[in-house]
Order: C-alpha cells, then structure tokens, then sequence
C-alpha cells in the first residue's frame, strides 16, 4: 500500500528536520522543550505496561507537559511558560542537553517533535522514576517481545549506543 501524498510531505518535512538536529546547534537547542524523552538506566528501557505481553514506551516531555498542546500568541507567552514549568527530565538526566541520544522525528506528531534518548543519574533514582512515572525498567530481551516493531528498534538502538558510550 502506497502513502497518501500528505504523508510523503511530512516525511521529506521530518527528515529535513532531523538533518538539521544533526548539523545545526541552534536547532538542536531549541529542540529539548518540545521533545520527547526515553529514559534509560543500567542498559534499560522505561516502558509503560498495558498487559503482561504488550508494552509501550514511557515517552517523557521535557517540561512535565506536552508544550505542543498550547497556542501561543507571541514568543514571551512561549517563554513565560517554559519558566514557569517543573522540569520533568533535568532532575534525572542532569546533563540532558549535552549527553542526549537523537533517535529521530515523531512520526506521528504534525508538528516536527524530536525524538531523544537520555540515561538517568543518579542511579539511585531508579526506583523513584519507576514509581514516579508508573513504568518499569525493562532490560532487551522484554522489550523486543512487549513492544511492537518500530518502538522495539529504538530501544534496541538505544542500548546499543549507551553500551558503546560507557
């Protein structure tokens, strides 16, 4: 089955987008409060069970709400609210914008929302995040059987890279 016209569109729009989170700082920059985030620790996915054998990956905002639910009508209101936001990701990935994995573009947002990876520190936090955000670390092997192809490769890329990193 062939893609519909506006989908080829915002494929050609997404992967212009992620060439420029590659080659350009200041996208790359601007890119962290409207991401989402996949959080990792000890080589392990965060990921949200709906049933024992199909799981979803427990995507986090940087900002602790989803920013591109709002409209606004000038950059200060934009501003004003990512000031006043509790930050969901920093306090666990302190060095979120420095030590982020890139996984791609949403695909299924309208909007270019960049994909990132980032591993939590302290380790010691584990628990807490896992609680916090009703998910569980799972390790490899359960997220390739839980999760469905797409969400499974990205973990799997994930890992792969936090491995070649440590």
């Amino acid at each position: 089955m062939g893609w519909t016209l506006a989908r080829m569109a915002r494929y050609v729009k997404q992967s212009k987008y992620l060439e420029q989170l590659k080659t350009s700082e200041e996208v790359w920059a601007s890119s962290f409060p409207t991401a989402k985030y996949l959080m990792f620790s000890k080589g392990r996915a965060l990921l949200t069970s709906k049933s024992p054998i199909q799981s979803k990956i427990n995507w986090r905002t940087f900002e602790g709400r989803d920013l591109f639910q709002f409209r606004y009508n000038n950059v200060f209101e934009f501003l004003k609210l990512i000031l006043s936001s509790s930050l969901e990701i920093e306090p666990y990935c302190p060095d979120v914008k420095k030590n982020s994995v890139v996984l791609g573009v949403d695909e299924d947002s309208e909007e270019n929302r960049a994909l990132f990876a980032c591993a939590i520190k302290p380790e010691e936090a584990f628990e807490e995040v896992q609680t916090k955000y009703e998910g569980k670390f799972a390790d490899m092997r359960v997220a390739i059987i839980t999760l469905n192809a797409v969400e499974a490769q990205l973990v799997g890329r994930v890992i792969i890279v936090f491995r070649i990193q440590t």
